[in-house]
């Protein structure tokens, strides 16, 4: 059988030749056959088909494809084994021919993404090197979300084109000095308790009792007034006639803190919750309206809170577990000007130091020594940890700052430190 594959490889009228000398002659046995074979679909070794002859012309012009031909020859057996051998060498050297163009056009296939990736590359540099503000993006999420990514070829830089046209989103309306939140709006509005009837159905005319257990539980108003938290109220008490103003909290936790400004003029109710973030309210205090609120410095409540001597629109609070978050604020336009954490532990007091810019934290055994200081990437807050060293550690509420600048605090063991 190998004699005869190399024999009609390299003839192909071979085969045929050979078979009508053993037949004696190509005859009607050959045309009948011939016939029989159209018939049934068999291959006719005498006659092989144009199919076979262009294989055999892609087989001398491709030696992969030959051998390829000898492994299906020695698989093929039974008497049209050499038709069939002629057929599958037309069908390789076919499948040859097409896998020589199919492999140029999947090479150029692939070469086409890479072009595109390079230019989606350079792209996206341009787009990573463009600084905040450029290129139809502010920095914001929101505008993020409608600025166009990088997606390569020209579209991605028409869409940066109309980025860079399209309006910036308007800036944050200013809350003008005559504004006064309304008691009946939307937010100021709560469920009620199952069981626990409006405040509206009765009207308190005293009320008795103070929390002592509170720290910082008293803030004088003036030389008269003195302002105490009692559970969920308020209250602010003139000593010389015993009248009482009620101020009733807003939140389901209680009332945190109270804070009065250097001028006497406002209010700063800082509450508790157990279902929201908790909020700061800060009232007028001739008429106990309801002027700003401070939203999102704290998770469960607030421990204290204190207006600048410094600056009268800045404020500062302490947040409760599990954030113990220390925040300054522009509270004029409720905006936040600088947070951090203040310390791990609970944390009891913030008060502002002598100068502008420095606060001084206390809590469980540590106190801290803050500093809004200016650095190259802008305003940020430094704090630094008093250091008892041989001296016990103590829980620190209470301290004073001397003119000198020094810091004199009791401890729990009964000395100033």
């Amino acid at each position: 059988e190998a004699d005869e594959v190399d024999a009609a490889d390299a003839d192909p009228e071979a085969p045929g030749d050979e078979l009508n000398d053993e037949g004696g002659a190509a005859g009607a046995e050959d045309a009948d056959e011939a016939d029989a074979a159209d018939e049934t679909g068999d291959v006719d070794v005498g006659n092989p088909p144009a199919q076979g002859a262009e294989g055999d012309d892609a087989a001398g012009e491709n030696e992969a494809a030959d051998d390829v031909e000898g492994e299906g020859a020695d698989a093929d057996h039974g008497e049209n084994g050499e038709g069939a051998l002629e057929t599958n060498d037309g069908e390789q050297g076919d499948a040859a021919d097409n896998g020589d163009q199919d492999g140029e056009d999947i090479a150029g296939d692939e070469a086409d993404p890479a072009e595109d990736g390079d230019e989606v590359g350079e792209d996206d540099g341009d787009m990573e090197q463009a600084p905040d503000g450029e290129d139809g993006f502010d920095g914001d999420p929101e505008d993020a979300e409608a600025a166009p990514g990088a997606a390569g070829d020209e579209a991605g830089g028409d869409e940066a084109e109309d980025g860079e046209q399209s309006p910036k989103a308007p800036d944050k309306v200013l809350l003008a000095d005559s504004f006064y939140y309304e008691m009946d709006a939307p937010e100021l509005q709560r469920e009620l308790p199952a069981g626990q009837l409006p405040e509206a159905l009765a009207t308190q005319q005293r009320f008795a009792g103070f929390d002592f257990r509170k720290k910082y539980n008293i803030q004088v108003l003036d030389s008269r007034r003195i302002i105490y938290i009692v559970g969920h109220t308020v209250c602010i008490y003139n000593v010389e006639t015993r009248e009482q103003r009620l101020l009733h909290g807003r939140e389901d936790g209680g009332v945190g803190f109270v804070s009065v400004d250097a001028t006497g003029t406002w209010i700063a109710v800082a509450e508790m919750s157990t279902t929201r973030m908790p909020k700061v309210y800060i009232y007028e205090v001739a008429t106990l309206r309801l002027y700003r609120m401070l939203r999102q410095g704290a998770q469960k409540g607030y421990a204290c809170c204190e207006f600048s001597p410094h600056d009268e629109w800045q404020i500062a609070t302490l947040g409760l577990a599990p954030g113990y978050l220390l925040t300054i604020w522009n509270w004029k336009q409720e905006g936040v000007l600088l947070k951090c954490k203040a310390f791990g532990q609970d944390v009891f007091r913030v008060s502002w130091g002598r100068y502008p810019g420095f606060l001084i934290t206390t809590g469980v055994s540590h106190i801290r020594f803050w500093k809004m200081a200016k650095t190259f990437t802008g305003l940020k807050l430094q704090g630094d940890i008093g250091k008892f060293g041989a001296t016990e550690l103590s829980d620190l509420t209470g301290f004073v700052e001397l003119p000198q600048g020094q810091i004199v605090t009791g401890s729990e063991y009964g000395k100033l430190l």
